[in-house]
């Protein structure tokens, strides 16, 4: 289109925006005809050619009367051949179009739904696709906020039901969840008394078994519950500042003071003390014959008598010391000998003060084996010994697993001259969450409820169910199973097993398929003449490979890798050799030797460059279009608030529209720009990937990191990686 054409198109009334979409429509070689029509915003034009550069027929959205969302969702649907008659309406909101969208490419017709709120639409969609029924709280009213936290319980399995009132908000409900899937007794806080951030004090106070007595009250601002439960946490007696008459800033400003004060003197008490360097000579003023010295700290004081002979009573020595101001840790047997004249003219240690000691933080005690490591044995030969990994810890239903003890009350201490040192309490740990287990009504004492594997991360413990089979063959049959499998003898040929968690396998393993949510232990090693596969989300472990395709969402370490594929999203570790087939890994491989003297082809990668870069990519062209279009939509805005005043836009459908828009698509930009820098992290990995070989790198191996590739010339010890944008051979 020529300067002139576009001068004229201005001059016709269309917008600068308007005319660059149809210039680059007409570039496109695009029909713009469809679009080329002043009632049409910028961005609805947009739509319509988006649609023509993509094939479709977008005579059905085409229109004034459809928003620019409500096109977008249009041609989604045309794009997906969806039966878009279902939503294509103009008096259907463009949010209701795109839940009944989205439920027809999950195969959902939500369309008797339609006159329900967008977001509740929403929740019934995703409860269908969890095999969740929410309609009974549809018909309850709840909105959409209460439905998610609903619908979020009854996925976990949580009856909520009993805590449901009409007046909880979404949020509200979200917290009563939180405490029963953490085993918390929710009716200290499932009342109508506090609001969500209330609740969420009092949940955490729970999890974190402190006394909430102190601060469950629904006169206390959730601030002022904050600082409490931290003082309670830190071990601080809270009693010097929980008055309601304190505002938050203000007992915030007396719990550090405190913590401030009790750490500095827990920090001074565990310095030593050395009484030649703290004491002075205690000299008699005027006609006083005793003097009294103490300490900086003002733990211990020292009497000291400048006439010998002269004798004291108990008494005269008490009210010396008194008025002075040394009225406790008074040591009576020094008072006593004293008295009797049994002194001489050097400091007498008189006083002494007590050290405030923190009280035993809480503790759990386990009944099984915490630390069961899941790492095979090296050999002295340098190999790995498989055969008696001990791979994980089993108990029993009823077996008692886990003894909480309370942390222990501080001991008070003081100084001499009566001023109290407050003792901190011990610090408590958090309950423990999971699965598979009951806690007692004492809330310390955990008990299984299931035979399996126990499993301790952090403060959580998940019990899966095991089973326990002889063999798997074509004669026994296919295995799925929802919890850990232990095989202890073979794994035949065309066999398939599948596990939700652990899969161990202590006999030979031929042509089957594994598959397992957690990982993958091989005692004796797995040759599948490449009819066989292993798929783990975890770790997998194995003597050997031979033919065959091995994926680990985790690491992968073996002794041997036969003409086998392998690849770990983390670290591959193979003891000996990797001769033949392919090793991929997004991070690391390590191997004594690569290939044979015969020269077999065998290839190692790290891999993680291309999908992380590609994905990069993807991100940056996704975020410049959003760019663009909130670019598109800023100006539409602006022309609006040029043209009409605010008395009359702000009463303007297409206007509000505009507004709620712009909201959106910046959303959907941040959450874009958080994608892209997480994927900038990703692939920064890349600068640590390496592969290393100890020992041999025979001919015929070819080794590629980021996309650069090597070929090996028989070298001995060496690490490939990239610098500079380089691939270097580095001599170990």
């Amino acid at each position: 289109m020529t300067p002139k054409e576009r001068l004229d198109l201005l001059k016709e009334g269309y917008t600068q925006d308007q005319v660059t979409m149809i210039v680059e429509g007409i570039d496109a070689g695009l029909d713009v005809s469809a679009y080329r029509n002043k009632e049409f915003l910028a961005f609805q034009m947009f739509q319509i050619r988006e649609g023509l550069m993509e094939g479709l027929p977008v005579e059905y959205y085409a229109k004034p009367e459809f928003g620019w969302f409500q096109m977008e969702e249009i041609r989604l649907g045309l794009k997906e051949d969806l039966n878009i008659s279902l939503y294509a309406k103009p008096e259907i909101p463009y949010e209701k179009m795109r839940q009944i969208r989205l439920g027809l490419s999950q195969g959902l017709n939500l369309t008797p739904y339609i006159n329900l709120r967008a977001g509740v639409i929403r929740e019934i969609r995703e409860a269908k696709l969890k095999n969740v029924d929410i309609l009974k709280y549809v018909k309850e009213n709840y909105d959409d906020e209460q439905l998610q936290s609903i619908r979020i319980a009854l996925e976990d399995g949580i009856d909520i039901d009993p805590y449901l009132l009409s007046e909880f908000r979404g949020v509200t409900i979200s917290e009563i969840y939180k405490g029963l899937k953490g085993g918390l007794d929710v009716s200290s806080y499932a009342k109508t008394d506090y609001n969500w951030q209330q609740m969420r004090e009092i949940r955490l106070g729970l999890e974190h078994r402190v006394d909430i007595s102190h601060y469950d009250d629904p006169l206390y601002n959730w601030q002022q519950m904050r600082e409490i439960r931290l003082g309670l946490e830190e071990g601080l007696p809270v009693v010097f500042y929980q008055s309601l008459m304190y505002p938050a800033y203000e007992m915030e400003k007396k719990r550090k003071a405190i913590l401030k004060r009790i750490m500095e003197e827990e920090r001074l008490q565990q310095e030593e003390e050395i009484l030649s360097d703290s004491v002075e000579k205690a000299e008699p003023i005027g006609d006083d014959v005793m003097a009294v010295t103490t300490t900086q700290r003002g733990m211990q004081a020292f009497l000291t008598i400048s006439v010998q002979g002269k004798k004291f009573t108990k008494k005269e020595i008490l009210q010396f010391l008194e008025s002075k101001g040394i009225v406790k840790g008074i040591k009576e047997d020094k008072v006593d000998a004293i008295s009797r004249g049994r002194y001489g003219t050097e400091p007498v240690l008189i006083a002494e003060g007590r050290v405030a000691k923190k009280g035993a933080d809480g503790w759990y005690e386990f009944f099984f084996r915490t630390n069961v490591e899941k790492k095979p044995r090296v050999l002295g030969d340098g190999s790995v010994d498989y055969q008696n990994i001990e791979w994980f810890e089993t108990v029993n239903a009823g077996q008692k697993i886990a003894y909480y003890h309370e942390a222990q009350e501080g001991e008070d201490g003081y100084l001499v001259t009566g001023v109290p040192m407050i003792a901190r309490r011990g610090s408590e740990i958090k309950r423990l969450t999971g699965s598979g287990f009951r806690v007692d009504e004492d809330k310390r004492t955990y008990w299984a409820v299931v035979d399996g594997m126990i499993k301790l991360r952090d403060t959580r413990i998940d019990i899966s169910k095991k089973l326990i089979l002889d063999e798997i063959t074509m004669a026994t049959g296919n295995l799925d199973f929802d919890g850990s499998i232990v095989i202890q003898g073979k794994v035949g040929n065309g066999t398939k097993i599948k596990a939700s968690e652990d899969i161990v396998i202590e006999g030979a393993v031929g042509a089957a398929t594994i598959e397992c949510g957690g990982s993958v232990i091989l005692k004796q090693g797995m040759n599948s003449a490449w009819k066989g596969s292993i798929r783990a989300a975890g770790d997998i472990v194995s003597k050997y490979f031979e033919s065959v395709q091995v994926y680990a969402g985790g690491n992968i370490q073996t002794n041997n890798s036969l003409n086998s594929e392998l690849y770990a999203e983390g670290k591959i570790e193979v003891t000996n050799t990797i001769a033949g087939g392919k090793v991929e890994s997004k991070t690391e491989i390590k191997t004594y030797e690569a290939g044979n003297r015969v020269g077999i082809k065998t290839n190692l990668a790290i891999t993680v460059s291309n999908q992380a870069k590609r994905e990069k990519l993807a991100t940056d062209e996704e975020i410049a279009k959003v760019r663009g279009e909130l670019t598109t939509l800023k100006n539409s805005y602006e022309d609006f608030q040029v043209k009409y005043p605010p008395e009359i836009r702000n009463t303007m459908d297409i206007f509000l529209k505009m507004e709620k828009a712009i909201f959106t698509k910046e959303k959907e930009l941040k959450e874009l720009e958080d994608k892209l820098e997480a994927l900038e992290d990703e692939v920064k990995k890349l600068d640590f990937a390496k592969i290393l070989i100890k020992g041999n790198a025979f001919e015929g191996v070819t080794v590629a990191v980021r996309g650069m590739a090597w070929k090996a010339t028989n070298l001995y010890n060496i690490t490939v990686k990239v610098c500079d944008n380089r691939l270097e051979i580095i001599n170990n």
